[in-house]
């Protein structure tokens, strides 16, 4: 009686054996290879590769109209555009509505019975003092409220679809640790 490691063993001679005699290739006699005959004279040159043609058809050409909308580009912003514009200046427009509200920072409130003022920093380190109704922000954005430790302001946002809307934020006094 045969165990079970020669009952394996007898498997895989038998498949080894099998696969050898399948991947034999056949006992026909091998001919030798016949040389190729070369062109001799005059014969009709190689037609070339022309790339504005495909079999011999016209190239279509595609061309997009200056200043649509480029139909590969996202309809919504990334994360990588909104952190670019939140980071850079935009020229041409005063400094406080060059930058967004988010890079801005409060460093100082003064509250006083002729109107409150608020001490704003842009992220290139200058200082700018503001009071309610002042426009600030890339948003068109306008400071509603000075509060002793935050201002209120109300931006016109746009949605995905490009639907703009008021939304309130808030910039809140950095304390003396966050400067």
């Amino acid at each position: 009686m045969r165990t079970g490691a020669t009952n394996l063993h007898a498997f895989m001679l038998s498949a080894m054996i099998l696969a050898s005699i399948t991947a034999m290739p056949g006992c026909k006699e091998k001919k030798a290879a016949q040389p190729v005959a070369q062109p001799t004279g005059t014969s009709a040159p190689a037609p070339k590769f022309d790339p504005s043609t495909k079999e011999g058809k016209p190239r279509e050409i595609i061309a997009y109209m200056p200043g649509a909308r480029d139909p590969f580009k996202s309809l919504l912003k990334t994360g990588k555009d909104i952190d670019l514009q939140k980071k850079e200046r935009r020229s041409g427009v005063p400094p406080l509505e060059g930058f967004d509200i988010a890079s801005l920072k409060v460093i100082g409130i003064v509250l006083s019975p002729s109107g409150n003022m608020a001490m704003i920093t842009t992220p290139d380190g200058k200082g700018f003092t503001v009071r309610e109704g002042a426009k600030i922000g890339i948003n068109n954005g306008r400071i509603v409220k000075i509060q002793p430790d935050k201002i209120q302001v109300t931006e016109m946002i746009a949605n995905y679809r490009g639907e703009v809307s008021p939304q309130t934020a808030y910039m809140e006094l950095r304390k003396e640790e966050e400067r």
